[in-house]
């Protein structure tokens, strides 16, 4: 039987301004998690979806899931 895999787990600190914390707290809301730990996991998560969706001039393309419009989206710009 091999042993469960441990958890890594690191603490990291960052300085935000008003305007990204402001920011964090909507996305806190939007995302349905109570912690910016849990909005970094969740937005990182996405980025590496969209980086793995985009084609070869790293473009992505969004459809809103209200209205059906969408837009190209450009992850290097």
């Amino acid at each position: 039987m091999s042993k469960p895999e441990k958890k890594v787990s690191k603490k990291t600190s960052i300085d935000l301004d008003e305007d990204t914390l402001r920011l964090l707290a909507e996305l806190q809301k939007g995302f349905g998690v109570s912690t910016n730990a849990a909005v970094y996991k969740k937005a990182l998560k996405l980025a590496y979806y969209m980086v793995n969706a985009a084609d070869k001039d790293h473009g992505v393309v969004v459809e809103n899931a209200r209205n059906h419009q969408k837009e190209r989206l450009i992850l290097n710009s």
